[in-house]
C-alpha cells in the first residue's frame, strides 16, 4: 500500500511540475496570432522576425536569446548614439517583400516634415494594437506596453520606447511573440529615428 501512495504521489508531483511548464508555440501554430493573422501573413511575420534576428546577431557570437538581451540591455544607448544596428536598405527590402495586408494589419506610412523623408508607424486602429491588447491579458509585461503605446494616439512614443528601455528583463525571449512586438517595436523606431 505504501509503494502504491509513493508511486501515486510522484506521478502528481510530475503532473504538476508539467503543468506549470510554459509552452512555447511556435508563430505558425500559436492560436492568438491566427485569431489576428492569416496564414499568409503569419509568414510575413515570421520573416519580419528573422530579418530582426539576422541584424541583431550578426556582431554577435552567443546564442540568440543571449544576443537579443544584449541587444536589448544597449538599447537605449544606441538609440542615444543613434545606432539602432538595423541596415536601413535591407529594411526597406523587407518590408517591400512582405504583403500589403501584412503591412496595413501593422504599419502606415507617415513622413517627417523637417525633411520629408517617409516613414513608418504603427497604426493606431490596426490588427496588431488588437493582437498586442489581446497579448496583454496573459503577459503583464506586454499589457504595460501597451498601455505605454496607447496613452497618447501615437504608438511609438516615449513611455513604449521608455518602457522597452527600462524593463527589457521583463520580455520573455523564449516566447516568438514577445519577439515579433521587440522587433516591430525596433524597426518602427529605426524608420523613425534613423
Amino acid at each position: 500500500m505504501k509503494k502504491q501512495i509513493c508511486i501515486l504521489l510522484l506521478a502528481f508531483s510530475f503532473f504538476l511540475n508539467n503543468c506549470n511548464k510554459t509552452k512555447y508555440v511556435h508563430l505558425e501554430n500559436d492560436s492568438l496570432v491566427k485569431k489576428h493573422f492569416n496564414k499568409n501573413e503569419i509568414k510575413d511575420l515570421r520573416n519580419i522576425l528573422f530579418f530582426f534576428e539576422n541584424e541583431i546577431n550578426k556582431n554577435c557570437d552567443k546564442t540568440n536569446k543571449e544576443c537579443f538581451r544584449q541587444y536589448l540591455k544597449n538599447g537605449g544607448e544606441n538609440y542615444k548614439n543613434k545606432k539602432l544596428g538595423i541596415n536601413k536598405e535591407k529594411q526597406a527590402n523587407i518590408l517591400k517583400n512582405i504583403s500589403n495586408s501584412t503591412f496595413n494589419k501593422i504599419w502606415r506610412y507617415g513622413y517627417r516634415t523637417k525633411d520629408s523623408i517617409d516613414i513608418i508607424m504603427i497604426n493606431p486602429g490596426s490588427k496588431y494594437m488588437d493582437f498586442l491588447e489581446d497579448l496583454g491579458s496573459v503577459k503583464p509585461n506586454i499589457k504595460k506596453y501597451y498601455n505605454a503605446a496607447t496613452s497618447i494616439p501615437v504608438v511609438l512614443n516615449a513611455g513604449s520606447i521608455n518602457y522597452v528601455f527600462f524593463h527589457y528583463n521583463d520580455f520573455d525571449l523564449k516566447d516568438e511573440k514577445e519577439r515579433l512586438v521587440l522587433a516591430i517595436h525596433f524597426l518602427t523606431l529605426n524608420s523613425i529615428y534613423f
